[in-house]
């Protein structure tokens, strides 16, 4: 028996790995300031990648909300995006009180 769940496992694992695939992106979009999705919005990035025209990455250094590519009001909801390198900070959300999916 434990070498039928040991077995398992094994399988279980080489499955999991081969089903995640890291997305491929459908175009580039750059934004010259963070982009606010208001209250109850719902943005959907279309599986594009999304970053700053004026920031490139800094390493670990981090800025506020200002250097973010996205800022997510309370309510909002932001989906199928990619998160490019240039941008200090990538999603913002203060208030805990929205949506981050597929992103």
């Amino acid at each position: 028996m434990a070498r039928f769940i040991s077995l398992l496992c094994v399988v279980l694992a080489a499955t999991a790995s081969v089903s995640s695939a890291w997305p491929t992106s459908k175009g580039s979009v750059r934004y010259k300031e963070v982009k606010v999705i208001k209250k109850g919005e719902t943005f959907d990035g279309g599986m594009k990648t999304y970053q700053r025209s004026d920031i490139k990455c800094s390493g670990q250094s981090e800025g506020g909300w200002r250097d973010a590519v996205f800022k997510l009001e309370p309510g909002a909801k932001l989906k199928n995006v990619i998160i490019g390198p240039d941008q200090r900070e990538g999603v913002h959300c203060d208030d805990n009180d929205c949506t981050v999916e597929n992103v």
